[in-house]
């Protein structure tokens, strides 16, 4: 069993400090852009902080981040009613991800998932477009998302670029559908984490005073949203996607 984040007070306030700034920082950029904030936090709080905890205690303010932002946009019924087998996939990619955990390297998957967000990269908008309307596209996205998620906890990348080739006119809905799909996957990977007694009563807790700052910025990063021209906003997701790839290669190379 992995053992809870140990308390605040074994920490100066600096390093308390500067853990609050990244939780901030992750919570405007998922409010701005609807993803990403696990590549700010993840990113900024292992660095002081121990990483396999950190991992795990996360996902109790990564899935309520989704909630923040749901209830500032709504929920996308209409969306979700569409995304039924991307849905389907996601499960059934999350238990395949979870019976192979001991055996997929992960540097391997690092290297596949960096390889798949290039591809989108440099696919054109015209195609993405006629790809949107693929059942078959949906499923595949659905199953890969769900793999990442339940081998290294990492789903967001097929499925950011799911919902971004099913909605990538219109900011809100993108934010709103791409933060709707995030819920259910958390919620399936928190449910496999309590079952594996990964996360017990006292990480819940420490995760929900996490919240707090993610809840700060997401709402900064909302009200700050609306001043984000529709094409300007699609150059910040392609942005966000590249750095996220480049994250994931050097991963994959270990770097």
């Amino acid at each position: 069993m992995v053992a809870p984040l140990p308390g605040v007070s074994q920490f100066s306030p600096q390093t308390i400090a500067y853990g609050i700034a990244v939780l901030l920082l992750g919570g405007f950029v998922k409010g701005t852009v609807g993803f990403a904030v696990g590549l700010v936090v993840v990113a900024g709080l292992v660095q002081v902080f121990p990483a396999k905890e950190v991992t795990i205690i996360l996902s109790v303010p990564f899935l309520l981040s989704n909630v923040i932002v749901l209830k500032e946009e709504g929920v996308p019924y209409r969306f979700l009613r569409a995304q039924v087998p991307f849905i389907s996939a996601l499960f059934v990619g999350l238990v395949l991800g979870v019976i192979l955990l001991s055996i997929i390297s992960s540097q391997v998957l690092y290297l596949i998932l960096a390889a798949y967000i290039a591809v989108f990269l440099a696919i054109s908008q015209d195609k993405l477009v006629a790809y949107a309307e693929k059942t078959g596209l949906s499923v595949g996205s659905g199953i890969f998302a769900g793999l990442l998620g339940g081998v290294i906890g990492v789903p967001g990348p097929p499925l950011v670029v799911h919902t971004y080739i099913q909605v990538a006119e219109e900011a809100t809905e993108f934010v709103a559908g791409v933060s709707s799909l995030f819920l259910i996957a958390h919620l399936l990977r928190i449910g496999i984490l309590a079952s594996d007694r990964l996360l017990g009563l006292r990480g819940l807790l420490i995760g929900l005073l996490l919240t707090i700052p993610i809840w700060l910025g997401v709402v900064l990063g909302v009200r700050f949203r609306d001043y984000i021209p529709d094409r300007r906003f699609e150059q910040t997701i392609k942005v966000f996607l590249a750095v996220i790839g480049v994250r994931l290669l050097m991963s994959g190379l270990s770097l």
